[in-house]
């Protein structure tokens, strides 16, 4: 595997856990323990993304969704 792949695998795993943790805040709500268990999982991943100096790829399908989540809670 490539470090390009690696970056990229990451970078999915991200968006995929950012997305259930969207969906189960939009779902269940910010204080639902399955809600907190997605956060810390995908903070970890964000985490070490951040360590890593890499980058959230904010095309990915999946963090599309996730931003659209976030803006539809936000708005309502």
């Amino acid at each position: 595997m490539t470090k390009k792949n690696m970056i990229q695998e990451i970078q999915n795993q991200e968006a995929q856990a950012y997305l259930s943790y969207m969906q189960s805040t939009q779902w269940y709500g910010a204080s639902d323990t399955l809600t907190d268990r997605l956060r810390g999982k995908w903070a970890g991943i964000y985490q070490l993304m951040e360590s890593l100096g890499i980058a959230s790829d904010l095309s990915h399908p999946d963090n599309v969704a996730a931003a659209e989540i976030r803006e539809s809670l936000a708005s309502a």
